[in-house]
């Protein structure tokens, strides 16, 4: 690829390729899941700790990344001492 961009590096671009490891490819138990918060994308394998696949596959659970859920969680601590 002559001074090109290859497919990853275009999907990272764009937004819609892991965090992580840069990838968009997908397989059954590796899906790009979408953090709720700061909507980046992460693989199953590539986030810490791993998303379980009955998590990937319920529409009605909303994902949280390591890093969004310690910084809601410390929020919702502050709220509840300065309530």
């Amino acid at each position: 690829n002559k001074g090109g961009m290859d497919a990853d590096d275009f999907a990272f671009d764009l937004g819609i390729s892991c965090v992580v490891c840069r990838q968009f490819d997908v397989s059954s138990k590796n899906q790009l899941v979408e953090c709720q918060e700061c909507h980046n994308l992460y693989h199953q394998e590539c986030h810490r700790p791993p998303v379980l696949d009955q998590d990937v596959t319920d529409p009605r659970f909303v994902w949280y990344c390591y890093r969004c859920a310690k910084k809601l969680t410390k929020m919702v601590r502050f709220h509840k001492r300065t309530v």
